[in-house]
């Protein structure tokens, strides 16, 4: 469990941090992040569009939580 991986990097190298996290993974392991960064979600998306991380493509997934207003 990463918390806030977008902690202390700057967007600008984003992408190949993200590259290089899961490049390094071994022994199979599950890996969760979390972030409030809209730059750091809409990397996460362009790294595995991108032909070099193709193989990693089934193997991620995304997910954002909204809040609901509920109605008074």
């Amino acid at each position: 469990m990463i918390d806030e991986i977008d902690t202390g990097i700057h967007y600008s190298r984003m992408k190949n941090f993200l590259k290089t996290v899961f490049r390094s993974q071994k022994n199979d392991v599950q890996l969760f992040m979390t972030t409030h960064s809209l730059e750091c979600q809409q990397a996460f998306a362009e790294v595995f569009e991108e032909s070099d991380m193709a193989q990693y493509q089934e193997k991620v997934r995304q997910f954002t939580l909204l809040e609901k207003q509920m109605d008074k």
